[in-house]
């Protein structure tokens, strides 16, 4: 038995429960206004299961309570309620824990608490529901929630008339529908008559229905017989699997119990019933606020008649107040005191308590206290603390009452919205001055979410200043911020449905405004994210019969907001949106008129809330709709146009998101020599759908302008023969939006591009054994640390250079220094490992890197003399000449940072570079066996640059050195080649005419000397000379070749995108860790680090589909291993990619620095967030020799194999082959990767809390592979634990140093890989 629980506005507990038809049954109930939910028992309820019946109560048994039933508080006179039973039957009841109930169809039952106290609970909230839906009462709270007390529209200095008719005219007309709408409560609705019954299911099925993905109703299966029986709402017989999957009860059709329904009634059914479950929450809510008020009032009468009796006037006040005396309600008992007569100012005091406590313990303020539990918290103190307690008595009761006013709505002038206001602005304001958006979020969850319902944490007020303090970031233009943590606040949003009390109803109502604000306002790309977390938990909840508890708990909450979230993107009036765009939602029609009149309540009771954001879509919406229906509605031409607009890109993204997925689904049922027809002939329909297909495939976030899908090409594609999961390669043209093409949108096209696997199809991709990854296109980004970045495909460049960049005009204006600010941070580090290894340690990591870390601080020390030495000098020179810091800033030290301005230049010599060295392949100029006998001398002068190649000599050709010095020892080039560099150089063609003429004239010098020779087979065969090409077509070349055979090349703003598309397959937790990854990567931009970490996009459309960014110019060691050539092992393969760089050995050096700082960061990771399945089939390699990591299926303690595997005693994968790129144990490269391990190890420390605030919200109810049957609290503890942030600078290098040697020296690590080869044939 489960002790009765009557807290705000709800009461639960256990029951008996036994009619003269029914025989006695244990039950779990829910008592909420004059409506009891019964369930099987607690689980049943805790999970969501569909109630066993649902009792309308129209009378219960008098209350006569011998002690007090909300917070034990004494002295609670009895209800006035009348019994609707006999005096013989109360009397009988009386002295034991029964009672009974009459319900709405005449039953008459008997209850039975497990205790009288229990029994005491359960009739105080009968007979609060009864009183307060009495048509009249409702009224009057309402009446009471708008009257502005102690003012009046007319009094008010400097009003506007019109405004205050327009408000006046507002609350009559709220009155007036609420009284309608409450007299439709109740109704009993005729039942359905049964249709026509088919016997047998067609003998064909939709091809859609067979492969699509995503949520599949039982009710669309016509495969599946008829069943025998109705479904009791639609009066269909659905097919058998639709039908007795859950019952529920169907009160609007007077049936009480358990009846008979088809899945899709079922779930309408749910949605209503929380609906109306949210209505009888408001009513709650504004009984309570109705109850504060009204006792305000009584108080303040009680309070005035105290101060005349002892000034010895009237016994009620005058019209006019005397000299001298001060009345208001809204001053303190202090100042009121003050105004009495000073003879007897303690007698006052004492005399007003005194009065005080009287009226609060009196049988009319029972009432109020039963309704109120904030004022019966109040009331109890008064009468335990008398004196003492007065004045704070009428200052908490007047603050409660003006904060319990529906003012927002009505009159955003009013004294109590104004309040609220400026509260809520004070308190925003010391946010913005952290600026720390990690604490904020930290914050939300606490005040979103509070542990056992802690008090402190009820505040509302600090709910909204947290999320105001958001909508600030989207204002001031750095919604990057927000969206980072966008995934999170979500996560919050749905662990708080369904709200079961009217203070979870007032923290859900805000974060739903917050989210639908955001989400219509401010960026569609976030609607489109959140839709599809909300989509994705429902495909969860409604498919699968063991869902996660809180996810099957929450289902129809979430399905009534998907519909809200579509109603104010699509402007439909009623915030009813049908759930039609999450294809989940298909009542019938009655039940969609009924879900349409529910919400319609709901938004009529949030007129008079008294909860708002400052900047809220739905207030708006509302005003909107009141002032229309009294005919003063604005011109909202403007803001219709962006409806329409976000609209149209939501509806096609989801549709092609849709498609996409459904295309997917169906080529992994195929075999797998048909799938690439059957891909091109659906890609044909795609095409030809319209002339936008769909949105951003990656949702990244855009400007005012949206970037839209024009085009796939259907030859550019690829199916991967998975047979579990099928990925689909696609190559997508984007085109920006024409109506905004002055606004800025830059796409960085240098970011390393789509990998080219020629055995997989020419348009050369990453690994085939596992999912792909993506890298996130660059541009503005907002960090999370909330820093500004401009992310760049070059080496890492320093955070604190970066910060220093500004716009002007176009141009990036370099840092005062090269040096970062935390250069004793790096010192430190260096010291820490000389120690370490120079101590006598036996750890060999220590002493081979103590050598190379002592010569690296006394460079770092040199180098700082040098620079410190150039500042002076230039500072020197800009006092002598009058020089300004922007021009200071174009010395030569400065010129390799301006040289990032050019990278769409950059990627283009060197596509370029390619090409000319493949002409020369192709003419038999160049020997492919040997070196390309190419000797470049640079001049000291860093100036001119001459360049003697063995090449053969075309007449009229020039040295491309000579030309551009980053072709140098590419030879020479010929006269069409030269002219197109020119007219480049000129500004007459572009980039991709550029590349278009250089392809077409080798094209033709193939065809007339090679091809058709006896050597054309070898020559593109040849490992030694392809070897130096093995990642394929640049992407450069790749966006130019598409540009110029596309019709859209031509447009302005277009651009090409690679991506992966996946079925049968949840993506939702690789999206987790990428933004673990991110985070770390603007960690170490913050702390100034060369660590490399390469983030890609990874959006979840669903539950079971998604779309991932291709990463590119990059490949698996497993391919790369495989690939002709391959022999000399990953470091040899580092010095063939390099062989063909103007300067060779400086490429080798390049190539390994690269190579060093991203292995060290995702080694850190590795270690930090438990990525396991290392294989090298999810390791990348890309052409400027950084190493990615891949598919995070198994992370925070997963792993194949579970306990048993070899992997889970491995730190992360060090291998022999990775040391040897590294040059051994003891090399600088090898001091390198230390000194940036322990570096990055120390920086994620310090941003510790940030780290374990995202993983304790995920991991929080989550459904995730990683998290799901584990303890939330044991993942946070085994976190910071990895963290270490107990220990000090030199233990956490010393525990860093540990870690490597024992990734150097495991086992496990080689052992997997031989196991992976001989299971899966990846290579070792």
């Amino acid at each position: 038995m489960i002790a009765a629980v009557l807290r705000n506005g709800t009461c639960t507990g256990s029951l008996y429960k036994s009619s003269p038809e029914q025989q006695r049954t244990h039950e779990f109930c829910v008592l909420l206004g004059i409506t009891l939910w019964s369930y099987s028992d607690f689980w049943a309820y805790s999970k969501g299961d569909a109630p066993t019946s649902m009792i309308n109560i129209v009378g219960a048994s008098s209350w006569n309570p011998i002690q007090t039933i909300l917070s034990g508080n004494k002295g609670r006179a009895n209800s006035s309620t009348s019994s609707m039973f006999s005096d013989d039957a109360s009397n009988q009841l009386t002295k034991s824990c029964d009672f009974l109930i009459l319900t709405y169809s005449g039953m008459q039952l008997r209850c039975s608490a497990p205790s009288p106290n229990d029994k005491d609970k359960w009739l105080a909230a009968l007979h609060e529901g009864l009183e307060g839906n009495i048509s009249e009462n409702r009224i009057e709270s309402l009446l009471s929630l708008t009257r502005r007390q102690g003012t009046s529209f007319t009094s008010m200095p400097n009003e506007d008339d019109a405004l205050a008719t327009k408000s006046e005219m507002l609350v009559q007309s709220a009155i007036t529908q609420s009284l309608a709408s409450f007299e439709n409560e109740g109704k009993i609705y005729p039942m359905r008559k049964p249709l026509p019954r088919v016997k047998s299911a067609p003998k064909w099925t939709p091809a859609v229905n067979k492969h699509r993905t995503g949520y599949h109703s039982p009710c669309s299966d016509r495969s599946s017989p008829a069943s025998e029986f109705q479904c009791m709402s639609c009066g269909c017989f659905p097919p058998e699997a639709a039908m007795r999957i859950e019952s529920t009860p169907l009160p609007q059709y007077g049936l009480e119990e358990r009846a008979d329904n088809c899945h899709d009634c079922f779930v309408a059914q749910g949605v209503l019933n929380h609906v109306n479950y949210l209505c009888m929450l408001y009513d709650a809510e504004a009984r309570d606020r109705a109850a504060i008020r009204t006792a305000r009032e009584e108080v303040r009468g009680t309070k005035e008649r105290l101060i005349w009796e002892n000034a010895g006037l009237h016994a009620e006040p005058p019209k006019e107040d005397p000299p001298g005396i001060k009345a208001d309600c809204s001053d303190e008992d202090a100042e009121t005191v003050a105004t009495a007569p000073a003879e007897e100012p303690k007698c006052v005091l004492t005399g007003l308590a005194d009065a005080l406590v009287a009226l609060v313990s009196g049988k009319k303020f029972a009432s109020y206290r039963q309704r109120s539990a904030g004022l019966d918290g109040m009331c109890q103190s008064l009468e335990d603390n008398g004196t003492k307690y007065v004045v704070d008595f009428m200052e908490q009761l007047d603050e409660c009452a003006q904060s319990a006013e529906s003012s927002g709505f009505y009159d955003s002038r009013s004294v109590s919205s104004k309040e609220k206001v400026d509260g809520i602005e004070g308190m925003r304001k010391q946010f913005q001055v952290a600026g720390d958006t990690s604490a904020a979020l930290r914050l939300l969850y606490e005040y979103a979410l509070p542990q056992n319902n802690q008090s402190v944490h009820n505040d509302s007020t600090m709910l909204a200043t947290i999320l105001e303090f958001f909508v600030d970031l989207c204002d001031s233009g750095q919604i990057g911020a927000l969206a980072f943590f966008w995934p999170q606040i979500c996560h919050i949003h749905m662990q708080m449905l369904p709200p079961t009390d009217t203070k979870q109803l007032i923290r859900v109502e805000m974060i739903e405004d917050f989210l639908l604000t955001v989400a219509t306002r401010y960026s569609v790309n976030l609607a489109l994210s959140l839709s599809w977390g909300l989509t994705a938990d429902l495909e969860e909840s409604l498919g699968e019969a063991h869902c996660h508890p809180a996810a099957r708990r929450r289902r129809f909450a979430v399905l009534r907001f998907v519909s809200e979230l579509e109603s104010v993107l699509f402007d439909f009036d009623g915030g009813w949106g049908g759930g039609g765009a999450s294809g989940i939602m298909s009542p019938g029609r009655h039940q969609a008129a009924l879900l349409r009149d529910a919400m319609a309540s709901l938004q009529l009771r949030r007129r008079f809330s008294s909860t708002f954001l400052t900047r809220s879509v739905r207030m708006d919406k509302l005003k909107a709709e009141a002032l229309e229906a009294l005919g003063n509605g604005n011109d909202q031409s403007s803001a219709s146009l962006t409806i329409a607009r976000n609209a149209s890109y939501f509806s096609s993204h989801m549709k092609l998101t849709r498609k996409l997925g459904d295309i997917a689904e169906k080529l992994r049922h195929l075999e797998v020599e048909k799938r690439k027809e059957v891909l091109t002939e659906e890609l044909i329909k795609v095409n030809a759908s319209g002339r936008t297909l769909g949105g951003d495939p990656l949702n990244r976030l855009c400007d005012s302008r949206f970037k839209r899908t024009v085009r796939i090409p259907v030859n550019e594609t690829h199916v991967f023969r998975s047979k579990e999961r099928t990925p689909v390669l696609l190559l997508m043209e984007i085109v920006a939006d024409k109506t905004n093409e002055n606004a800025e949108a830059n796409v960085d096209d240098e970011a390393p591009s789509l990998d080219c696997e020629r055995e997989r199809c020419n348009s050369g991709v990453i690994s085939s054994q596992s999912s792909q990854e993506v890298q996130c296109s660059s541009g503005l980004e907002i960090s999370a640390l909330g820093s500004l970045i401009r992310r760049s495909s070059k080496d890492f460049e320093s955070v604190h250079q970066l910060s220093n960049y500004e716009k002007n005009g176009g141009k990036r204006v370099p840092p005062v220094s090269l040096l970062p600010a935390d250069i004793q941070f790096q010192r430190d580090v260096l010291f820490a490992i000389m120690e370490r290894g120079m101590s006598g340690s036996h750890n060999i990591i220590a002493k081979g890197a103590a050598s190379a870390a002592r010569r690296a601080a006394q460079a770092m020390e040199s180098k700082r003399a040098l620079v410190l030495i150039n500042e002076s000098a230039v500072s020197a020179a800009r006092s002598d000449k009058g020089m300004t810091n922007s021009s200071a800033t174009n010395s030569s030290s400065y010129r390799n940072l301006e040289s990032n301005a050019q990278l769409d230049d950059d990627e283009v010599m060197e596509a370029l570079r390619l090409l000319i060295i493949q002409s020369h392949v192709a003419k038999g100029s160049l020997s492919n066996g040997t070196d390309l006998g190419v000797k470049a001398e640079v001049g000291t002068d860093g100036g001119s640059v001459s360049v003697k190649a063995e090449v053969g000599t075309d007449g009229g050709s020039v040295d491309a050195g000579k030309v551009d010095s980053r072709l140098a020892g590419c030879g020479e080039i010929s006269s069409s080649v030269l002219s197109a560099l020119r007219l480049w150089k000129g500004g007459i063609v572009s980039n991709v005419e550029l590349l278009e003429l250089v392809q077409k004239d080798l094209q033709f010098i193939k065809h007339s000397a090679v091809f058709g020779s006896s050597d054309e087979l070898k020559l593109i065969e040849d490992s030694a000379f392809w070897g130096r090409f093995s990642f394929g077509e640049r992407w450069a070349e790749k966006k130019a070749r598409l540009a110029a055979s596309s019709p859209h090349g031509v447009e302005p703003g277009w651009d090409l995108c690679g991506c992966i598309v996946k079925s049968n397959d949840d993506l939702r937790q690789e999206a987790f860790v990428m933004q673990l990854i991110e985070l770390c990567d603007e960690t170490f931009r913050a702390a100034g680090l060369d660590l490399w970490v390469h983030p890609y996009c990874i959006v979840a459309t669903g539950r079971s589909t998604g779309i991932i960014e291709c990463v590119r110019n990059a490949m698996s060691f497993d391919s790369l291993k495989k690939r002709p050539g391959y022999g000399d092992g990953l470091a040899g393969h580092f010095k063939r990619m390099t062989e063909i760089a103007a300067d060779p050995n400086r490429a080798l050096v390049e190539a390994k620095q690269n190579f060093v700082r991203s292995l060290a960061a995702y080694s850190l990771m590795s270690y930090l967030f438990l990525f396991k399945d290392r294989h090298n089939g999810n390791l990348l390699l890309d052409t400027a020799g950084h190493v990615i990591h891949i598919d995070f299926g198994f992370v925070f303690g997963t792993a194949p194999g579970g306990s048993f595997s070899l992997e889970q005693s491995t730190p992360f994968k060090l291998t022999e082959e990775m040391l040897e790129v590294l040059d051994g144990i003891g090399s600088p490269l090898f001091s390198e990767f230390v000194t940036s391990f322990c570096c990055g190890f120390l920086a994620l420390q310090a941003q510790a809390d940030s780290f374990l605030t995202i993983v304790e919200i995920t991991c929080r109810d989550s459904n995730f592979p990683c998290f799901e049957g584990k303890d939330c609290i044991e993942i946070v503890t085994k976190l910071r634990e990895r963290l270490c942030p107990q220990l000090n600078k030199s233990q956490t290098v010393a525990y860093a140093l540990d870690l490597i040697k024992f990734a150097t020296t495991s086992y496990g690590t080689k052992q997997y890989d031989y196991f992976q080869y001989l299971s899966q044939g990846i290579a070792a």
